[in-house]
């Protein structure tokens, strides 16, 4: 089966007409420049450039303590690592509460007499 292309352009013809818009000509004015991805995520996302990866301009996700950039994959300090992240304060750390059924209220600990069996 063709595609009817004649039939394409004159919808697409009277779409153009339709909605006032002029019809395209790709031989006409040039196109205009498109501005770059630094820029473009500049003004989507306007962080101060201390917070963006060194490399892709991308954000850094736990600011200056980021070691690795998620969108490019590369290390950016290599000198002091940063301090751990709190597990107890992640998202994580709640839904695996949830799946044992657990509130995070109580504590747990090892039960009586098990320092006993651990002693060997």
């Amino acid at each position: 089966m063709e595609i009817p292309m004649d039939v394409i352009k004159q919808v697409q013809i009277s779409l153009r007409k339709e909605a006032n818009m002029s019809s395209y000509d790709p031989d006409d004015a040039p196109l205009p420049n498109l501005p770059s991805v630094e820029e473009t995520l500049a003004e989507l996302d306007p962080l101060s450039p201390y917070l963006r990866c060194k490399h892709c301009k991308g954000r850094l996700l736990r600011g200056v303590q980021t070691l690795t950039c998620v969108f490019c994959g590369r290390e950016l300090c290599k000198d002091l690592p940063p301090n751990p992240v709190n597990f107890q304060d992640t998202f994580g750390y709640w839904w695996l509460l949830l799946s044992l059924s657990l509130s995070g209220s109580k504590i747990v600990d090892l039960p009586i007499g098990a320092n006993e069996l651990n002693r060997g």
